[in-house]
């Protein structure tokens, strides 16, 4: 088991509910920049890079299998200058679990080192039918649990 920085984890055991053609986004979302601006101990202003010159993953697990007639899609996105993230924005990896994953199923994605916009965390969308029970973790790591 890792050690995850709470800042890190964007669900942690979330419940779905998701209507067709809806989207839920993260219990949490990550605020990179803060009130104040992102700064240096100096005071110089830093741009909200993630990786420090490598990798992270994105990771996101099945907790308690799915239940609907809808497709579970995944994302991880940012946005400049809206926590909500619920439309618009970057979207930096996507993977559609399809309907009913089972508990369990982990998917893993590459985020490149680099800047992204001031706030991020995850999409979670039903398309073809309504998602109507599950639950879901996802969160930011430095190696993947699985690659799919």
């Amino acid at each position: 088991m890792a050690v995850l920085d709470a800042l890190l984890e964007f669900s942690d055991a979330q419940t779905l509910s998701i209507g067709s053609g809806a989207s839920i986004k993260s219990t949490n979302v990550s605020d990179l920049v803060g009130a104040g601006g992102l700064k240096d101990t100096w005071g110089n202003s830093l741009t909200p890079d993630i990786g420090e010159k490598s990798n992270l993953e994105w990771n996101c697990q099945v907790e308690t299998t799915v239940v609907g007639a809808g497709s579970l899609t995944v994302a991880l996105v940012s946005k400049a200058a809206d926590v909500s993230i619920s439309s618009g924005g970057t979207t930096h990896a996507s993977k559609n679990l399809g309907a009913t994953p089972a508990a369990g199923t982990v998917y893993s994605a590459v985020v490149p080192a680099g800047t992204v916009n001031r706030y991020i965390g995850c999409l979670y969308s039903a398309s073809g039918g309504t998602i109507t029970a599950g639950a879901l973790d996802s969160w930011l790591n430095l190696d993947h649990e699985k690659h799919d």
